[in-house]
């Protein structure tokens, strides 16, 4: 891990956990306002979306109209017997999604519900920390840089979802490191399109 990561993901994680549920509440509604305003993303009828933990931007709500709109909509699970691995499965309704790996909610893992990579796709992905360039910092554990790089078909529209402290000019960034091709924050929306095999 580069020398600096560490101290970087402490810093941010510091301050994403001082802020209070309001202030999480009215930034994660400007981040969602954004996103749904956004046409090259909402031409497109299938979305990947997280679950949210520890002060992470609110994504419930986005996914409540994103399936209001008849949208089809997959979250991500993790298997615990299988570490490193995560699938996406499709969420019909908020009720249904449970407690799972560190207590972040999920969908059941039904293998007639599995997300088949057919089609262009969006994918809302958390972070650490962005850079402008659409370099993610994440946990460390690698699971959405696994996921995206083994996924067959066309590569999903990737969008990153932070605070505005979250973003800052330039990441370590490693080989494998896969940058967005959308960030979202309260207050800007940063468009930077890096991937040439995105459709």
């Amino acid at each position: 891990m580069h020398a600096g990561k560490k101290e970087l993901r402490a810093e941010m994680l510091r301050q994403r956990s001082s802020l209070d549920p309001g202030e999480v509440n009215a930034k994660s509604s400007a981040v969602m306002e954004s996103f749904l305003s956004t046409g090259k993303l909402m031409q497109h009828t299938c979305f990947l979306v997280y679950l949210p933990i520890k002060n992470e931007v609110d994504t419930r709500p986005l996914l409540q109209e994103l399936l209001h709109q008849g949208r089809e909509v997959y979250a991500p699970y993790c298997d615990s017997a299988q570490p490193g691995r995560m699938e996406f499965y499709r969420v019909r309704e908020l009720g249904c999604l449970q407690p799972g790996f560190c207590n972040i909610y999920e969908p059941e893992p039904k293998q007639e519900n599995i997300f088949q990579n057919h089609a262009p796709s969006v994918a809302v992905v958390p972070g650490v920390a962005f850079d402008e360039s659409g370099y993610r910092l994440g946990f460390g554990q690698g699971f959405y840089d696994r996921y995206f790089s083994l996924l067959p078909g066309p590569k999903p529209l990737l969008a990153g979802f932070a605070y505005d402290f979250q973003v800052v000019q330039k990441l370590p960034a490693d080989p494998w490191d896969i940058p967005m091709h959308f960030i979202f924050t309260e207050t800007r929306t940063i468009e930077v399109f890096t991937q040439s095999e995105s459709n």
